[in-house]
């Protein structure tokens, strides 16, 4: 079971030309188990149903209402994601050039879907395994120079064809279905503190659980 927890944590951690959107976006989150030993309202009620994403020029921390999941932090200095758990206080550590699976197919459709008042491109990137749907408008630009080395779920590939912040992601696993949906969007001065670290043990992502 923790396994698939923090396969699905990773993966929906998951957050451009001129001027970057710099602020924060709440998400609504909803999940879909592919797994016999996790129920949607587990997954719910342990990844959390709400997610806010504060962004800020290639760094972005993720804060969660789970009972399982706080926060995460992704930092473009040392290119590294640093997720927190409230089953023990350290802090899990991963690389972001870490690949993952390659896109093998990569599909851009105009005015697919409309979000909070906002007409929506979507971006799908198809995987050996997953498939992956982005919906984004260029009303709230990303600069993709600020995730070069952000190869982790293909983020990277994502920014760098639509240089956008997603309204909305869906992603579709073999352990799961999770879709976040942006209920609200503040466009915000965000001090660099907000990215700092707390001072408690750090441990690679790999002994998670252990």
């Amino acid at each position: 079971m923790k396994k698939h927890i923090l396969t699905i944590f990773l993966f929906t951690s998951i957050i451009v030309l001129g001027q970057s959107f710099e602020g924060k976006i709440t998400y609504e989150n909803s999940y879909e188990s592919k797994t016999k030993d996790l129920t949607n309202e587990q997954l719910s009620s342990l990844m959390g149903t709400v997610q806010e994403y504060i962004i800020d020029k290639g760094y972005y921390k993720n804060i969660f209402n789970g009972k399982l999941n706080q926060f995460q932090v992704y930092r473009s200095d040392d290119n590294k994601f640093y997720s927190k758990f409230s089953m023990k206080n350290v802090l899990y550590w991963s690389n972001g050039d870490i690949e993952g699976e390659k896109v093998i197919d990569l599909k851009i459709t105009k005015d697919k879907e409309v979000i909070l008042g906002i007409k929506c491109d979507e971006i799908m990137m198809k995987t050996s395994q997953s498939i992956y749907k982005y919906y984004y408008n260029s009303k709230y630009p990303i600069n993709p120079d600020h995730y070069t080395n952000h190869l982790f779920g293909n983020w990277y590939t994502y920014v760098e064809n639509s240089k956008s912040i997603p309204l909305k992601i869906v992603m579709d696993t073999p352990q799961f279905k999770s879709t976040s949906t942006a209920i609200k969007i503040e466009e915000l001065e965000i001090k660099k503190e907000i990215f700092e670290l707390p001072k408690i043990p750090l441990e690679p992502i790999s002994n998670f659980g252990k």
